[in-house]
């Protein structure tokens, strides 16, 4: 599990991950932002998002604030992840609520928002599974975390 949480909180790996990236713009050692064109029917154009680690209580707790804006609109999220061990195999807990909408996010549905952010979540951490196994030895892992 600790490999896994030197992942999870490691801001140059994570960047790696992130769906539908157009670019990176930064990366520090708690947060980074980067620009993204997500699919969805009820936006187009591309979002720029800044992931923020808000709280962490290592190995197994760890807290991150989403913040995006788009043109004419923003949103925030807050994520909570819990890491839990199971044999050795680790399973990650996470859930995300919408704290705020402005602009042209405040008419679309906390449904339709969660809806699609858990779609990108999903697929973060398919390739969040893909990346850690694909260089093992230097995550430590044996491929089947998360």
């Amino acid at each position: 599990m600790p490999d896994l949480w030197s992942r999870l909180t490691d801001m140059k790996f994570m960047t790696g991950v992130i769906p539908d990236v157009d670019r990176i713009e930064h990366i520090e050692a708690e947060q980074f932002t980067c620009r993204v064109r997500p699919r969805f029917a009820f936006f187009s154009g591309k979002i720029r998002l800044t992931f923020q680690i808000t709280g962490r209580a290592p190995p197994d707790h760890l807290e991150i604030t989403v913040l995006g804006k788009g043109i004419g609109g923003a949103v925030s999220l807050d994520i909570d992840i819990r890491l839990e061990a199971k044999g050795d195999e680790s399973v990650i807990h996470w859930s995300g609520h919408v704290v705020r909408k402005e602009g042209l996010f405040r008419p679309i549905g906390d449904s339709l928002i969660s809806g699609a952010a858990a779609h990108i979540v999903e697929t973060l951490w398919a390739g969040f599974r893909v990346a850690m196994s694909a260089d093992p030895t230097d995550a430590g892992s044996d491929g089947k975390e998360p």
